[in-house]
């Protein structure tokens, strides 16, 4: 390999930490990079594919900003544990949340293997319970299959010219075509509403019953060609299970759908 490519390699990683866009790559360029700046908002408009989400059904989901600027979406999954997707921190970077009004400042942990795309966070001062409790995540590897529908969450793009909108989350439900597996624990949709700009690090869910009541957070909303398809990082796998126990004890925290005994959780 030239040196001449060696450096225009590392020109591109390093430039696309300060774009503010997102840059594709990987398998059939599905991969969602950071957005590091904010841009004017643009309310009332439809992200891809999805509609307006009632935000009192979804009290546990936020909008995720690190130090760098760098912002996904988040979602509570304990009173003191958030959880987004590995690309959205970096290690050892303060990160906050717009919670009761107010920042809560996060202190964040990647996972360290390079295709698990979580990052588990911690919550100083704990948040307060929602009405009906904080997101389970699923530890179930039989929860769904093929065709199964899922809702996608996000504050994401737009349909239009990719503007962002912070201010309002979008849901919209999508078709799995693709199961995780231990090598590439991806779960993958197409068809329907599909991630975008801002949408990383938003849950994925999978509903137990007719009335829509009882759900499990399946996945991280990871990758996507913002069109039509999407990767989202499977939580029922060893993979993320493993490093989840070790994490949560070193903290002296509990997760929802995980540990034996936490509280506030939603049934």
């Amino acid at each position: 390999m030239s040196t001449g490519y060696k450096f225009l390699q590392v020109a591109v990683l390093a430039l696309s930490l300060f774009l503010p866009f997102e840059i594709c790559w990987g398998e059939e360029a599905l991969e969602m990079i950071n957005v590091t700046s904010l841009p004017g908002q643009a309310p009332n408009v439809e992200v891809l594919h999805a509609k307006p989400a009632v935000k009192l059904d979804w009290p546990s989901t936020f909008v995720f900003t690190s130090l760098l600027g760098q912002y996904c979406t988040a979602t509570a999954i304990g009173p003191r544990v958030i959880l987004t997707a590995a690309h959205c921190i970096s290690d050892d970077i303060p990160a906050k949340i717009k919670a009761e009004s107010s920042d809560t400042t996060l202190t964040c942990n990647r996972h360290p293997a390079n295709q698990a795309d979580f990052s588990l966070c911690v919550v100083m001062d704990a948040l307060a319970r929602p009405k009906r409790g904080f997101e389970k995540i699923n530890n179930d590897k039989e929860l769904f299959t093929i065709d199964d529908e899922l809702l996608l969450l996000g504050y994401g793009c737009t349909t239009t010219n990719n503007q962002h909108d912070l201010g309002t989350l979008y849901g919209g439900t999508a078709k799995i075509i693709a199961l995780p597996s231990e090598e590439k624990p991806y779960i993958r949709t197409e068809g329907g509403a599909a991630v975008c700009f801002g949408d990383s690090g938003g849950g994925a869910y999978r509903y137990l019953d007719e009335g829509k009541n009882v759900r499990r957070l399946v996945g991280v909303n990871a990758r996507g060609n913002i069109a039509t398809k999407s990767s989202l990082a499977a939580t029922a796998t060893d993979r993320f299970l493993n490093w989840a126990v070790v994490w949560a004890q070193q903290k002296s925290v509990d997760i929802c759908g995980m540990s034996p005994g936490a509280v506030g959780c939603r049934q």
